[in-house]
């Protein structure tokens, strides 16, 4: 794979849903992502739901290594684009538009990206 998801991983924290997780993992692997990396979940990892939605991309969740903190999970990477459904004050660095994101992952290439 080329392009800006050639070195990603993606995090996920504290998710709390196998099926959400599940999805996640087989995204990856519809993209092309080998790297998922779990920061303290709150679900069954090897569950039957977890298993049922990652369909082709089980192997994935079951390698996926788990960290205590997002700061060991982020530990290699040049760039960090994180979302959340949950407001509240986080001081992580700096915010950007989404039209901006493209460029700022250009100018860290060819560092890891978590997303």
């Amino acid at each position: 794979m080329s392009g800006i998801l050639a070195n990603a991983c993606v995090i996920l924290v504290r998710t709390q849903g196998p099926v959400n997780l599940g999805m996640v993992a087989r995204l990856c692997g519809n993209l092309g992502i080998s790297d998922l990396r779990l920061v303290a979940p709150q679900c069954e990892i090897n569950c039957e739901d977890t298993r049922k939605f990652a369909t082709h991309s089980r192997a994935l969740v079951l390698a996926a290594p788990v960290f205590a903190d997002l700061g060991a999970a982020v530990a290699d990477c040049g760039m960090a684009i994180g979302t959340s459904a949950r407001g509240r004050a986080l001081d992580y660095g700096e915010a950007l538009a989404l039209h901006q994101v493209p460029a700022a992952v250009a100018r860290r290439a060819p560092r890891r990206l978590a997303l």
